[in-house]
C-alpha cells in the first residue's frame, strides 16, 4: 500500500512538472508569434510610409506637369485632387474586396502553413 502512495504521488508530480514544461512552451509560442506578427506589422507600416512618400511627390509632379500643360497650376491642384478623390472612393466603396478580403486570405494562408510545418515537424513531447 505505501508503495502504491508512492506511485501516485510520483505519478503526480512527473504530471504536474509536465503541466508546467507544456505552458511554459505555450508561453514561448504565443511570444514567437507576438514577436512575427509584430515584425510584420512594422515592415507593413514601413511600406505604408514609403508609400505615401511616393504618392505625396507624383502627386506634386503631377499637378505641376498638369499645371504646366494646362498653363495653370490651380488647374493641374484641382484635376490631381480630383483623381485622389476618385481613387478614395473606388477604395471605400471596394474595400472588403480590394483590402479586407485579400489581408485575411494573407493571414490565413500563413496561420495554414505554420500548422503544415508544425505537423511535419512536431515539437518534442507533442503528439
Amino acid at each position: 500500500m505505501e508503495e502504491f502512495k508512492r506511485d501516485i504521488r510520483n505519478l503526480f508530480n512527473e504530471s504536474e512538472s509536465l503541466l508546467r514544461k507544456e505552458v511554459e512552451l505555450l508561453k514561448m509560442e504565443l511570444i514567437e508569434k507576438a514577436a512575427h506578427s509584430g515584425g510584420k506589422i512594422l515592415s507593413l507600416m514601413l511600406i505604408v510610409r514609403i508609400s505615401l512618400i511616393f504618392l505625396g511627390l507624383f502627386g506634386v509632379c503631377l499637378v505641376m506637369l498638369i499645371g504646366y500643360a494646362m498653363e495653370s497650376y490651380m488647374a493641374g491642384v484641382f484635376i490631381t485632387t480630383g483623381f485622389y478623390a476618385l481613387v478614395a472612393a473606388i477604395l471605400l466603396i471596394f474595400r472588403e474586396k480590394l483590402i479586407v478580403r485579400p489581408f485575411m486570405n494573407y493571414q490565413l494562408r500563413d496561420y495554414v502553413d505554420e500548422m503544415e510545418q508544425k505537423a511535419h515537424h512536431p515539437t518534442p513531447g507533442t503528439k
